[in-house]
């Protein structure tokens, strides 16, 4: 069962690596889904690596029963070396892949900011003008509002008195 562990995280952490590498290195600049990608790869890798630990694990256990069990132990510390070895370059790629994200992230605000600036000030000057537009008129319905609401007190009057 240990391998069945092993192998599912180590092929997990693989998968969403190359993903990674390979979303920083293409050419396009969408990194909208690579969150998403990583992890469904990483899951689809950690399935698989689950699976080859799984039969990689029954395979020793038979192997073990027929006398074999020497090699399995001495190949051991190998995989568990090649284990951490991937576990640390997979946490130095994803440092860096944040890092580079980061810093174009701060590039692309800088570069929309005047855009921004911009649009905000036109966006202002048009709603003081519409603003202005619109007092004669919500002043007319002011009036108008006014005039049904003395006439229908008056009314609610009359009606009461009567």
């Amino acid at each position: 069962m240990r391998k069945v562990v092993k192998y599912a995280v180590v092929a997990g952490v693989v998968g969403a690596t190359a993903v990674v590498v390979k979303s920083m290195t293409s050419k396009d600049e969408q990194s909208e889904g690579t969150a998403k990608k990583a992890a469904t790869t990483a899951a689809g890798a950690a399935a698989v690596g689950g699976l080859c630990g799984w039969v990689l694990d029954r395979r020793s256990r038979r192997k073990a029963k027929k006398g074999l069990k020497g090699a399995a132990v001495a190949a051991a510390p190998a995989i568990q070396k090649m284990g951490k070895k991937a576990r640390k370059a997979a946490a130095k790629a994803s440092k860096e892949a944040a890092k580079k994200a980061g810093k174009r992230a701060a590039k692309a605000a800088a570069k929309a900011r005047p855009q921004v600036e911009h649009a905000a000030l036109v966006a202002r000057e048009r709603a003081i003008h519409l603003a202005e537009a619109a007092r004669p008129h919500v002043g007319h319905a002011a009036d108008v509002a006014r005039e049904r609401a003395i006439r229908a007190v008056e009314v609610a009057q009359a009606r009461r008195a009567s």
